[in-house]
């Protein structure tokens, strides 16, 4: 999905439920915050996931919780990583100890959402190409 056709839908979701965006967020990063982030941990973030960090931060998004690079936040990234099998990202989680995640082959990852179910360990594909059909869906309910 195209970052502005998200936006839009965004702003039509936020006139007619504004109570949506009333929770508190992560701090957006910056652009030089994020290049730190993916030269410490040698991965580069899935391009849309930062475009959505760096205008909307991380945290409570609608219905959704999306990690952030706020180390200080409980919706850090890599406190979460541990809990997901190797060459996944989580990204965002269903509240119930299952994970969205993006593979990461090397250190690209993807911008395909995966979801992972810590229950069997399972990792399934989903409909979403990236986060922000993701967040429209669910975070959003939109689509």
């Amino acid at each position: 999905m195209e970052y502005d056709l998200f936006r839009n839908k965004v702003q039509q979701v936020k006139a007619k439920k504004p109570i949506l965006f009333a929770l508190e967020t992560d701090t957006p990063p910056s652009i030089d915050k994020i290049e730190d982030f993916e030269k410490i941990y040698r991965m580069v973030l899935p391009e849309k996931y930062k475009l959505f960090i760096i205008e909307f931060g991380g945290g409570y998004f609608g219905y959704a919780n999306i990690y952030s690079l706020d180390n200080s936040s409980n919706y850090f990234i890599m406190k979460h990583k541990s809990f997901v099998p190797n060459g996944y990202l989580p990204i965002a989680d269903n509240g119930c100890g299952d994970f969205y995640v993006v593979k990461c082959n090397g250190e690209y990852c993807s911008d395909k959402i995966y979801y992972y179910t810590h229950d069997s360990q399972e990792i399934t594909e989903t409909a979403y190409h990236d986060i922000l059909e993701y967040l429209l869906d669910v975070g959003l309910k939109a689509l």
